[in-house]
């Protein structure tokens, strides 16, 4: 049981393990529990991302166009020019949005409260232990939403 428990810690900071997202499946049984660590989904990944974290949803048409940071945000772009930012921070890391005249609101993304401001883009702010995220997204709020609710941890 217990290596059914640590293990999908380990794989998550192995080196070079980063294209597939892993689940704890847990089953309940009278006397034991099975633990289980199954594949959730698989997902592009740009070479030479450094996050831990990474949508694992970006809409048909939107290109990545460049990442930044140490490998820690990207930014894809469709046909029209319209643009999705997607920024993993970690604690300390200083960030400022522009919140001048924007629409202020909350919504659920994976399990925390996220920030929403709504002007000419939509942002969405949010953190999961000891990271912190942003989307970015010239598109509708349900959109990046989309983007913020698909955002995955990964390992290879």
């Amino acid at each position: 049981v217990l290596l059914g428990i640590a293990a999908p810690f380990a794989v998550a900071y192995v080196p070079g393990m980063r294209s597939r997202v892993l689940g704890l499946l847990l089953q309940f049984e009278a006397d034991h529990v099975d633990v289980e660590l199954q594949e959730e989904s698989t997902f592009a990944i740009p070479s030479g991302w450094q996050g831990l974290y990474f949508p694992s949803y970006i809409p048909k048409g939107y290109a990545l166009q460049r990442m930044g940071g140490r490998g820690e945000t990207a930014e894809f772009v469709d046909a029209a020019g319209e643009i999705i930012f997607f920024g993993e921070y970690i604690e300390g890391a200083s960030l400022a949005v522009d919140s001048e005249g924007a629409q202020q609101s909350s919504a659920e993304v994976n399990g925390s409260t996220a920030l929403v401001l709504e002007k000419d883009y939509t942002s969405v702010l949010w953190n999961v232990e000891d990271r912190y995220f942003l989307v970015q997204a010239d598109a509708s709020t349900e959109l990046a939403l989309e983007v913020a609710r698909s955002v995955l941890r990964i390992v290879q």
